[in-house]
């Protein structure tokens, strides 16, 4: 499976064909589209159970946030917290990208703090 293939795959199983502007503008959209209809990956511009099936392979199933974080510049914030941490619109860029499915088990995190 091509890059492009797989992208618009991923993009069809999570969210149908809501937000595919982006998708739409490059060149390759309507071919790479007609391809994965043939191949049976999608039909009608949703994902069928084969289509869900390739995917399976790329499936993360968990992460590591490498996150650095006690910057002067965020002075006195970054003082106890690192900014991964931060609220922003009322969530942590870390709850952030566990609700966006980014994680294999949102919530479910362990911390370490290096100190000198």
């Amino acid at each position: 499976m091509k890059a492009f293939e797989f992208e618009l795959l991923r993009d069809i199983a999570e969210d149908g064909q809501k937000d595919m502007a982006g998708a739409k503008m490059n060149p390759d959209y309507s071919v790479t589209m007609e391809n994965l209809e043939r191949s049976g990956l999608i039909k009608g511009g949703k994902i069928t159970e084969d289509g869900l099936q390739a995917l399976k392979p790329y499936k993360v199933d968990n992460a590591i946030i490498m996150a650095a974080g006690f910057s002067a510049r965020c002075m006195p914030l970054s003082k106890d917290m690192p900014k991964g941490l931060f609220l922003v619109k009322g969530e942590s860029l870390m709850e952030r990208d566990s609700s966006a499915g980014r994680c294999g088990n949102p919530g479910d995190y362990s911390g370490y703090r290096l100190s000198s």
